[in-house]
């Protein structure tokens, strides 16, 4: 168009029309770099929006002040677009308890009446349930507490809704989860108050009732095929220091390992009754050379008038050292 205009002049225009000319080619440069005047058809406004860092009003987030000085800069805080509505903040995830297919540490605790718990003090601190302690209970896994039955042998109780029994297999797997965050325990509950050791001889019926219930609480856990350690206390019937008990609790041990969900390299783990005499062949687990057998002690556990069963307190340290025997097998 320029070229037009400047033919259509006579040959003798003067020096202000070619200074005007001259002014006009420039202004015309200067507005097709800005893309005003181009022929390309690119949208350099939509552009912009693509690059990161660079505040356009087609990116901005609602009620972001603008930058002090009016103009747009890498990685500064965008500007909101005019009559735009405030934009609430996303609200945080809420964090999930802990679902019982996450179990890491399944136990099985069996034994008499002491392994089965007792009728006895309740204190909402100290038996209160803690996230990643569970039970198998009649309706499946489920978080553990007190008030709850895990074995139809539970024996003395009341309504477990108002008269809570303790239990030391609960303060075991309350003391692990507490101490270790990364756990979380489940603990399988078969019990046989007032049995002597035979009771537990393979393939007997209270022995294939432990391993029915063991099955029935893996089946339900899809990430477990085993379990992970066996609290065994047991004795007061069999109180006498003999080769008979002596042979019998090896048999137990045995026979528990032949199971396709147990093995050799699991804790077993005893503890020793009120009864001084017997506690000689279940601590021998400490020293028989078998890495993964050990006893906790009764030293110092408080009994109830019959000398026989533990109180509450009694049965909470009794949990806490079995879950510090079991953490120090796993972790040696």
């Amino acid at each position: 168009m320029l070229s037009k205009i400047i033919r259509s002049k006579s040959p003798h225009y003067s020096r202000v029309g070619v200074v005007r000319v001259g002014v006009a080619l420039m202004a015309l440069a200067l507005l097709s770099a800005c893309g005003s005047g181009g022929d390309s058809g690119e949208d350099l406004s939509a552009l912009s929006t693509q690059q990161p860092g660079v505040t356009t009003a087609s990116n901005n987030p609602a009620n972001v002040p603008a930058a002090s000085d009016g103009a747009a800069s890498v990685n500064s805080a965008p500007t909101a677009p005019a009559n735009s509505a405030p934009t609430a903040p996303a609200n945080p995830s809420p964090t999930l308890p802990p679902f019982p297919g996450e179990i890491t540490d399944v136990i099985l605790v069996t034994g008499q009446s002491n392994a089965l718990g007792a009728d006895t003090a309740f204190d909402a601190a100290l038996d209160s349930p803690v996230d990643r302690a569970f039970a198998f209970t009649s309706e499946g896994w489920v978080k553990a507490d007190l008030h709850q039955v895990w074995d139809l042998n539970w024996h003395p109780r009341g309504d477990p809704a108002t008269d809570p029994s303790n239990n030391f297999g609960f303060h075991f797997a309350r003391k692990v989860a507490e101490r270790r965050s990364h756990r979380m325990v489940g603990f399988i509950l078969v019990t046989a108050p007032g049995a002597p050791i035979e009771t537990w001889d393979y393939e007997s019926d209270f022995y294939l009732s432990i391993r029915n219930r063991v099955v029935d609480a893996l089946n339900q856990l899809p990430s477990k095929a085993t379990i992970d350690g066996i609290l065994w206390h047991q004795g007061e019937t069999d109180w006498e220091d003999t080769p008979y008990y002596e042979g019998k609790l090896a048999d137990v041990i045995n026979n528990f390992r032949t199971e396709s969900w147990y093995s050799s390299d699991k804790p077993f783990i005893c503890g020793e009754t009120a009864f001084a005499p017997l506690n000689r062949i279940l601590t021998n687990l400490n020293t028989d050379g078998d890495p993964w057998t050990g006893c906790v002690e009764s030293d110092g556990l408080q009994t109830q008038e019959d000398q026989v069963h533990f109180t509450a307190e009694g049965l909470r340290i009794l949990g806490t050292r079995y879950a510090t025997k079991y953490l120090q097998l796993i972790e040696q």
